[in-house]
């Protein structure tokens, strides 16, 4: 009865720990929007998902597998069936003029299934943790993964990232698994897992690793030892079982073979050398992780925590230690070596960390309380040191999810442009990711009118240019700039006079934030700054972004920041009228 009581008592705490979690990653989930670049990555994943509805279940983009996006896509015809049967919906037009006008409720259900899968996350963690060692490491475990702020963060978006650490994790749950019982079920469950992982981000292949490690192992504890069995049926049913999952979630892999293989390696290369965007970067990504990303992304309590549980650990069980040890260490090599340094790559790493930080958690609590017999005294010092040990993290994601629940600055600028600015007239935006203005009808239906020539059927064009009849919307001649930033283009066309307007976005984000000396120079002889929109005080030194993506919310230090977005300089030229 007592073991029954405490199994009641543990799922009880886990329960708190799983709900906490989940408000830690929902609060804020409306981030940005109507805006669908103020994450810009999610509008690649989004597009891509929504297209299968047209049939063609080939991506044509491989820098990410597609079991991702072939979920997303699951669940928009989930929401389509609940549409239908609740009336709002009519037919397939009604969901396309949702994502043609207004696609906030499509990027909300892909950034739940991310919030879903980082909650479930939690819950693998806790059951590989009391696999391994005790309830109260697994409770502590899971714990330190409900308020890990990197992950926390990027709960909150549609990327690929925290769905493939989900499988990740069910992978390495099966893994362990195989060092209690060696049958068949255990490896054919962590292959399917490792092909799944694989098939949502391609790091997941990673996982070969730890499951070799632990079939040598087994090996060598089986007798009489026969290494010449070392690739016996078990590792053919793993590595098969994980070959067919990755093509279920892959299948233009094979289908598509060419444009697979030339998307992987793309991806392999921007890795290494980083794109235009780690010119902004003086280290590897081994220095940058492990002085900035980990650190802040766990809180250095947390970080310190779980660099002494791997000590403890290699104390206790050394192989227990390298089998634990060995996809964080086989992940992070190659991770490392890039220029490409966007912390989002780590998060594969956070739930490692916080099961060797309950590991040394767990291990000094025990030290302190050694002299005590009194269980729920020790429970308690566990407590303690455990929020204690959590708490700069902690502090992170409420800090964050404060202030993702602002409305953007964008927003609110773009607001202000509908109102003041009239239409017609032409605008220049000046760095990412720019303000959501309409363009100018005219050139939206010429476009259009170029495609039907051309025999082709833009539906979402025609949707929204019905719409902007409807609303009687003229929209603004857009302008852009050139890929080397000093010239302007409209329609593709190089500009040689000077827009009515210019909108001019500063932030900590450098490479968003260079402004070409022929701007600067037009700004300050053909100009006037008529308002201004402050998100950001520029002046403060003490915090830090992920330089390489265009997010515009701090990773360390919180103050001084109003609200998310850049801030925003709205220009008008000399002669134009009164401002």
């Amino acid at each position: 009865m007592p073991e029954k009581k405490n199994n009641k008592s543990g799922y009880a705490v886990l329960l708190i720990i799983l709900l906490i979690g989940g408000v830690a990653r929902l609060w804020g989930i409306d981030f940005g929007l109507p805006h669908t670049m103020c994450r810009p990555d999610e509008s690649w994943l989004l597009s891509i998902s929504f297209r299968f509805g047209s049939g063609d279940l080939n991506p044509h983009f491989f820098i990410y597998p597609t079991l991702y996006m072939y979920l997303c896509f699951c669940l928009y015809i989930i929401y389509f069936i609940f549409g239908l049967i609740s009336g709002q919906f009519t037919s397939v037009s009604d969901l396309l003029a949702i994502y043609c006008l207004d696609p906030s409720i499509l990027y909300i259900i892909n950034r739940c299934l991310s919030a879903f899968t980082g909650i479930i996350t939690i819950f693998v963690v806790y059951r590989i943790a009391k696999s391994w060692f005790e309830e109260k490491t697994a409770l502590v475990a899971a714990f330190f993964l409900s308020l890990a702020f990197l992950h926390v963060r990027d709960s909150h978006f549609a990327i690929t990232d925290i769905t493939m650490t989900l499988f990740i994790m069910c992978s390495f749950l099966y893994i362990i698994k195989c060092r209690h019982s060696t049958g068949i079920k255990n490896y054919v469950f962590a292959g399917i897992f490792a092909g799944l992982a694989a098939s949502t981000k391609y790091a997941g292949i990673i996982l070969l690793g730890p499951m070799a490690l632990v079939h040598i192992f087994n090996m060598a504890d089986e007798r009489p030892v026969r290494w010449s069995n070392l690739i016996d049926r078990r590792v053919v049913l793993f590595c098969t079982s994980m070959i067919i999952a990755f093509l279920a979630g892959t299948p233009f892999a094979l289908l598509d073979y060419p444009a697979f293989l030339g998307g992987l390696m793309y991806d392999v290369n921007h890795l290494k050398e980083g794109g235009v965007e780690a010119l902004v970067v003086l280290e590897r990504g081994w220095l940058r992780h492990s002085k900035y990303t980990l650190p802040y992304g766990l809180g250095w309590s947390l970080f310190c925590a779980s660099l002494a549980g791997i000590a403890i650990l290699m104390k206790l069980d050394v192989r227990k230690a390298l089998v634990l040890c060995a996809f964080p260490l086989l992940y992070f090599i190659p991770a490392g070596r890039g220029l490409y340094v966007t912390v989002r790559y780590m998060i594969p790493l956070i739930p490692f960390f916080c099961l060797t930080g309950a590991i040394f958690v767990v291990a000094a609590c025990d030290v302190l309380t050694r002299k005590n017999k009194n269980h729920r005294l020790k429970n308690s010092v566990t407590v303690i040191v455990a929020a204690l040990v959590i708490s700069p993290s902690l502090y992170s994601v409420v800090q964050f999810d404060r202030l993702i629940s602002q409305k953007d600055n964008r927003l609110i600028a773009n607001e202000w442009v509908n109102k003041n600015i009239p239409e017609g007239t032409s605008i220049y935006q000046r760095g990412l990711p720019p303000l959501e203005l309409p363009r100018l009808f005219k050139d939206m239906e010429k476009e259009y009118n170029q495609k039907v020539a051309r025999g082709i059927n833009d539906r979402c064009l025609k949707i929204k240019i019905e719409d902007m009849q409807r609303r009687k919307v003229i929209g603004y001649e857009n302008w852009e700039p050139s890929l080397d930033g000093n010239d302007m283009l409209y329609n593709n066309v190089m500009q040689k006079t000077l827009p009515d307007y210019m909108i001019i976005g500063l932030s900590p984000l450098k490479y968003h934030s260079i402004i070409p000396d022929t701007i600067q120079q037009a700004l300050k002889t053909s100009y006037r700054l008529i308002k201004t929109f402050i998100a950001v005080d520029m002046s403060r030194s003490d915090r830090w972004y992920d330089l390489q993506d265009a997010f515009y919310v701090p990773f360390k230090g919180f103050q001084g920041v109003a609200r998310p977005g850049p801030n925003l300089y709205i220009y008008k030229r000399n002669g134009r009228g009164n401002s």
